[in-house]
């Protein structure tokens, strides 16, 4: 075992490289995290790389096309790699307007019939925004009005990310241009201040979980389940689309019946309805491990985070559900100590002022149909 101070070094799965020296900010919806990412980027001297699922000509997009273009005019070097899917109703003139201003623009995985070389089911689902190789926000916010705040005209979704800077942005560089060469036709000279060494900033240890290819893919499991095996005290996890495998189901269960208080945020009301359905499946073995589940209210919930014992964080794009486990380019930010921990279970207190509980005889309750229909759900949840 671990002294006080280091108490952290036990959430850390065997194998996993810390970066030390970091600062980590918590970021809360749009009206927090769109403001900050803005700032950064009118403020970009050197690059710009923005990583994401999904952006939308909408007033949000509109935006974030008028500040990266403006930098790009500057001689900032400015890069958008965005997915085909995700991105699939966004005009093609807002990635002209870009390219016109100077920025370079890349599709991740087109599903063009004629495109050579590829798996139209595997999608880059991260939303990451790296400044002059310095300073990064990452999180589970797409650029779109529906994460706007509702003083832009924005639907408000319920959503977290962090700002970090130091050591660990030479992990979310070097996993940006990997997406980025494997999404350009031909070799393109990066961005040079994107690629030098990263000074400390800060006393936070951090380590990267990015899915991109099977070992990693197996990596981030385990670190979620290691986490949930060394939780002695709590484990507050929220998650938008709330579908695990039954060795996170079996690992939850065991940390409530060794006495640890297990509470998890998922969806009232969700933007994929099936999947909302398919998680009610697991809600009467849950509950009846001692479990508590709670429904967020207010509007659309796709937050990805969770804190265990205050000593282990993870915020990012990474969803509790077979896409995001064995299809998706994902990446979350793993925050080891206490003082980052204590931010996100105030957060997660904070949220749970806004949600209803669950309780077992609600599942009851439901027709048969409605049980008979969640249980196929989520026996099929690898085809969601």
């Amino acid at each position: 075992m671990h002294g006080k101070n280091d108490a952290w070094r036990n959430y850390r799965l065997k194998g996993a490289h810390v970066y030390r020296g970091n600062h980590v900010e918590l970021l809360r919806n749009g009206d927090e995290v769109f403001p900050a990412m803005l700032w950064a980027i009118q403020n970009a001297r050197g690059s710009i790389l923005l990583e994401v699922y999904r952006i939308f000509n909408d007033s949000v997009g509109q935006r974030f096309a008028d500040a990266l273009a403006e930098k790009a005019r500057q001689g900032v070097c400015v890069r958008l790699l965005y997915d085909a899917v995700g991105s699939w109703e966004t005009n093609k003139f807002f990635f002209d307007r870009l390219r016109q201003a100077g920025a370079r623009t890349a599709e991740f995985n087109s599903v063009l019939p004629w495109t050579p070389n590829r798996m139209w089911g595997r999608r880059d689902h991260r939303k990451l925004l790296i400044i002059d190789g310095s300073t990064a926000f990452a999180g589970g916010l797409n650029i779109s009005a529906e994460y706007g705040p509702a003083s832009w005209g924005g639907a408000a979704w319920r959503d977290t990310a962090v700002k970090v800077s130091g050591p660990c942005l030479e992990e979310l560089i070097r996993l940006f241009w990997q997406n980025w060469d494997r999404s350009t036709v031909q070799a393109e000279r990066r961005c040079r201040d994107a690629e030098r060494p990263v000074a400390e900033t800060g006393e936070t240890p951090v380590s990267i979980s990015a899915i991109s290819g099977f070992r990693s893919r197996r990596s981030f499991a385990a670190n979620y389940r290691h986490a949930i095996e060394q939780a002695r005290e709590y484990i507050n996890l929220t998650n938008a689309y709330f579908v695990p495998g039954r060795s996170v189901i079996r690992g939850l269960i065991r940390a409530a019946k060794r006495g640890v208080l297990v509470a998890v945020i998922v969806p009232g009301r969700a933007d994929i309805p099936f999947v909302r359905l398919a998680s009610w499946a697991l809600y009467a073995r849950l509950l009846r491990a001692g479990v508590e589940i709670y429904e967020w209210q207010p509007g659309i919930l796709h937050a990805k985070t969770c804190v265990v014992d205050g000593l282990w964080s993870s915020v990012g794009s990474h969803n509790f559900d077979s896409r995001s486990f064995y299809r998706n380019e994902e990446i979350n930010i793993n925050v080891y100590g206490r003082t980052f921990g204590s931010h996100m279970k105030t957060m997660f207190e904070r949220d749970l002022e806004n949600c209803r509980p669950v309780h077992l005889e609600e599942w009851s309750r439901r027709s048969i149909w409605f049980r008979l229909a969640a249980r196929l759900l989520y026996l099929f949840r690898g085809a969601m």
